[in-house]
């Protein structure tokens, strides 16, 4: 009996972890399909192969994912959380690039943001210097001198 149990836990353990070297051997096949798409300038398709490579904890294709929405699909803006999101995660399965990206891509992102932030508080305050004085308790003649023109 006490054979019995020790072969099928023995049997339980090789199934578990041969399941582990399954979804990592298909995730690097999935890792070089992507390379292939990538290689050929099919960003889209590499971003779908490099995405089920990630979930299987590839961090070369997390990396891949940010790069390519960073710079080959040219979307900083507009996925700049999955873009760090990628970096991060390729980061924590390992990957010192990975690393290295996240903390220069959050910075950046932050930086540009707070631009943005700036520039449109300017854009209302060019067009509603009377709304901003008001909201802001700002001497409007502050406002004009700033924006360059008198009211």
């Amino acid at each position: 009996m006490r054979r019995v149990l020790k072969l099928v836990f023995f049997a339980s353990v090789v199934l578990m972890f041969s399941g582990c070297f399954a979804d990592k051997e298909e995730g690097v096949k999935q890792f070089y399909e992507g390379m292939e798409y990538y290689n050929r300038g099919d960003y889209n398709t590499a971003l779908k192969y490099f995405k089920e490579s990630c979930d299987n904890e590839i961090p070369q294709a997390c990396y891949n994912i940010g790069i390519i929405y960073e710079y080959k699909l040219k979307e900083s803006f507009t996925k700049k959380d999955e873009i760090l999101e990628a970096y991060q995660k390729s980061c924590e399965l390992g990957y010192e690039q990975g690393c290295k990206k996240a903390e220069k891509f959050e910075s950046w992102a932050s930086i540009i943001e707070t631009i943005f932030m700036f520039l449109g508080f300017m854009a209302i305050a060019f067009f509603f210097p009377k709304l901003v004085a008001n909201v802001f308790d700002i001497d409007l003649n502050l406002i004009n001198d700033l924006m360059n023109k008198k009211r």
